[in-house]
């Protein structure tokens, strides 16, 4: 009888350790399908979906290594952009000790209409030899569960950062002025 006690504290223990293990990360979660995902529709008042596409991809241009070589040559008349993205995280074992670098990789997808545009950054995996969805950094029955807090700063820092860049680049696009003679 004195069992039944201690059984209920450590099953509400571990309920609670796996509830933290899942909301530890910064990286939103879509309730729809359960993987991160960034999204928005973004008003751009006046200008219309070719200027929008222009914007975008000078700011690709500069962000992105040949991005522009790997869109669809039909890409413009569709209004979508849809690309795929990596940078470097770094890696901490649990006790905090760097570890080394992870590529992370996700893809990145913006159609334009008149007026505004939608991004979507998702698809976020690590390449492993094998394709390792971010969204397994949650699973409590992934030996890396639950310890991958810094990492998921990192991501969801870099992609903000990618996400307020594009939002200034295609709001506020960068004249070019031309030399007098």
């Amino acid at each position: 009888m004195h069992k039944f006690p201690f059984l209920l504290l450590f099953i509400l223990m571990a309920a609670t350790f796996n509830l933290k293990a899942q909301t530890d990360c910064a990286i939103p979660l879509d309730a729809d399908d359960n993987t991160f995902k960034y999204g928005e529709v973004v008003e751009v008042a006046g200008v219309n979906k070719d200027e929008l596409f222009e914007r975008a991809m000078a700011w690709i241009k500069n962000e992105y290594v040949n991005a522009a070589n790997k869109l669809d040559a039909d890409a413009k008349e569709k209004g979508v952009i849809d690309l795929d993205g990596r940078f470097r995280v770094e890696e901490r074992n649990s006790k905090g000790k760097r570890q080394g670098d992870m590529i992370v990789e996700y893809r990145l997808n913006i159609l334009f209409k008149d007026g505004r545009y939608k991004y979507e950054f998702y698809k976020f995996h690590l390449n492993k030899g094998y394709f390792f969805a971010l969204e397994r950094w949650l699973d409590p029955n992934v030996t890396e569960a639950g310890t991958k807090t810094e990492e998921c700063e990192q991501v969801n820092d870099h992609i903000l950062e990618k996400i307020a860049a594009m939002k200034e680049a295609i709001a506020n696009p960068e004249v070019e002025e031309e030399e007098e003679w």
